[in-house]
Parts: C-alpha cells; structure tokens; sequence
C-alpha cells in the first residue's frame, strides 16, 4: 500500500474537486427532487445558485474580512510559484488549499449549471 505523502499532490486536489462536485450535484439533486423540479433547466438553476452563493461564501470567510486577509494573500502569493501543488501540501496552507479546491468545484458546477440552463 502506497504512502499518502508519496502520492502526486495534483491527485489529491482532483480526488478532493471530484468529491466535493459529487457533494454538491447529489445534494442539489435532492433539492431537485424534493421541490418537484421536473426540467434540466431548474436543475442548472440550483447548480447555478449552488456555485454563485459558495463561491461568495467561500470568499468571505476565506479572506475579505479584514481578519482574515492574510490567507488570501497566502493563496495568491502560492498561485504565483511555481510549485503551487507542493506548496499547498504543506503544513501551514491548510487553508489555502481548503479555498484553492473549493473554487474548483464550485466554478465547475456554476459552469455545468450555465450549460444546463442554456439547453
């Protein structure tokens, strides 16, 4: 059995972004179903909602607040090395990472709702 840390970190953030995307797609889907949507078209609405309300979510409690400025600029200043992946499986970017696959899964919803609505 292979070690955790020896594994790519690339592969962790798409497991993570793959896991967090079937999260929100089944439990927009059960909204789905529990609301008596019936279209493709009101299910790329809740996905749409879905991805612009954690997406705002997401940037406040990650950093526009005043107290917590300094994880946002922890996240820019790793998306500007080069070894962003390394980096964020680190100790002490927890949180960087926490926001860099939170915006991952959440921007691919918010796309797949936008493809779904213009079905």
């Amino acid at each position: 059995m292979r070690n955790s840390q020896s594994t790519h970190p690339l592969l962790h953030i798409f497991r993570d972004v793959i896991l967090l995307d079937i999260l929100i797609f089944l439990t927009i889907g059960v909204i789905h179903l529990l609301a008596g949507w019936k279209t493709i078209h009101q299910y790329g609405n809740g996905l749409v909602w879905a991805g612009v309300i954690g997406v705002l979510l997401l940037l406040v409690s990650a950093g526009w607040r005043d107290g917590r400025r300094q994880e946002l600029v922890a996240l820019s200043q790793l998306m500007r090395e080069h070894e962003v992946f390394y980096l964020l499986n680190r100790d002490n970017s927890g949180r960087a990472r926490f926001m860099l696959v939170g915006l991952i899964a959440l921007m691919i919803s918010l796309a797949i709702g936008v493809i779904l609505l213009s079905v």
